[in-house]
């Protein structure tokens, strides 16, 4: 997940656990109207003072809003992600000896 995902998802959750709306989260921080739905969208990306704001507004540390443990949509994203992999891994390590012995098998019918 990237740094822009992480921020939007923690932001959203953050701002949802102090039960703001988007649009008084933008009052709380004298930004113009729909900023933070365009933030959330996406759209764009806040300076590092607008970072500090909105993370004074929401009582959290501005780290929070690139902690990728932060929020539970991050955990559950980074956990599927991670999930898949070992999944993956698993299923090569079982095919790996079949693979192989089809291959020494075709090399051993093309060399006779």
């Amino acid at each position: 997940m990237s740094v822009k995902e992480t921020f939007i998802k923690n932001l959203k959750y953050f701002r949802k656990q102090s039960g703001l709306t988007q649009n008084q989260l933008t009052l709380e921080i004298d930004m113009g109207l729909g900023y933070i739905n365009s933030v959330e969208q996406g759209i764009f990306f806040p300076q590092p003072d607008v970072i500090d704001l909105i993370a004074n507004v929401l009582k959290i540390s501005p780290s929070k809003l690139f902690d990728e443990n932060a929020s539970p949509q991050n955990i559950l994203s980074n956990s599927d992600e991670n999930f898949v992999d070992k999944i993956t891994e698993s299923i090569l390590e079982k095919l790996r000896p079949v693979i192989k012995s089809d291959i020494n098998a075709a090399i051993k019918e093309v060399v006779r």
